[in-house]
């Protein structure tokens, strides 16, 4: 694995509520979106994403791969403390975010943050995995991926909650319906330009729909925690699905199903 010299202009920890930069680069702005080619469109089964999850002391860490870098939902918090899905580390030189990646193949990743909403990826694989040989050397412009990219999501105008999650900030919780023959609920988290920052992922019943979402502390440990209440087509009220999604420290959740609507 390639060693890389730490940033010695890097500062400190980027935090929600402490940006740091070297020069005029603010990386907190950076983390956490999943990052798509700007040509992405998801029938391209030969694109890749990626996804920033820390940059501490000028060490980064991340998601490199060939499908959506969305975090994973957790069914208990000792499942996600067992979990992890970086693959991609690397450190800032001159500014520059110098990585390798293990995953979806082996390489070297450069990249360089061009723009609030753009980033200038150069890929060199050094191994490749049978089923992505497609994947090409190459540099690229990545940007967020975001609800429109998502062609079969069917968005609900009538349940979307705008609000604070600790450390996400002001954030928009979009349901809607994934569009097939057995409908299931899609619910995102969004910043406040569309731009997809999670996915509260659970084994929701086919043709059912989210029916009401509520953010509020519900385990006391400080943390708003999101609950989704489900209901299945043409079927009675009491059928009605509690799902419950707690945060944990560093933002992501995990999911508690609580059964039926008392």
């Amino acid at each position: 694995m390639t060693t890389y010299a730490v940033d010695k202009n890097y500062q400190s920890t980027i935090t929600e509520n402490d940006s740091k930069s070297i020069g005029d680069v603010d990386y907190k702005r950076y983390l956490k979106y999943i990052w798509i080619p700007d040509d992405w469109n998801e029938n391209n089964n030969s694109s890749s994403s990626l996804r920033i999850d820390k940059v501490v002391d000028g060490v980064v860490s991340g998601r490199f791969c060939s499908e959506l870098a969305i975090p994973e939902w957790f069914n208990n918090p000792e499942e996600y403390l067992k979990y992890n899905d970086n693959n991609m580390s690397g450190e800032l030189i001159n500014g520059v975010a110098e990585c390798v990646f293990d995953g979806c193949g082996k390489g070297n990743i450069r990249i360089e943050f061009i723009g609030k909403n753009s980033i200038k990826a150069e890929i060199k694989y050094t191994e490749k995995d049978e089923s992505r040989k497609e994947f090409e050397d190459g540099t690229f412009i990545y940007r967020p991926y975001k609800i429109k990219d998502h062609l079969l999501f069917v968005v609900n105008d009538n349940l979307e909650v705008e609000t604070k999650l600790d450390s996400w900030g002001n954030v928009r919780i979009v349901s809607g319906q994934q569009e097939t023959s057995h409908a299931v609920p899609v619910i995102y988290m969004t910043d406040q330009d569309d731009n997809i920052l999670y996915r509260f992922g659970a084994p929701y019943q086919h043709d059912s729909y989210a029916k009401e979402v509520i953010v509020e502390d519900m385990n006391g440990d400080g943390f708003q925690d999101v609950r989704i209440i489900t209901s299945i087509n043409d079927t009675p009220p009491e059928y009605d699905f509690i799902w419950n999604f707690f945060q944990l420290e560093n933002g992501w959740f995990f999911m508690e199903r609580s059964g039926y609507v008392p």
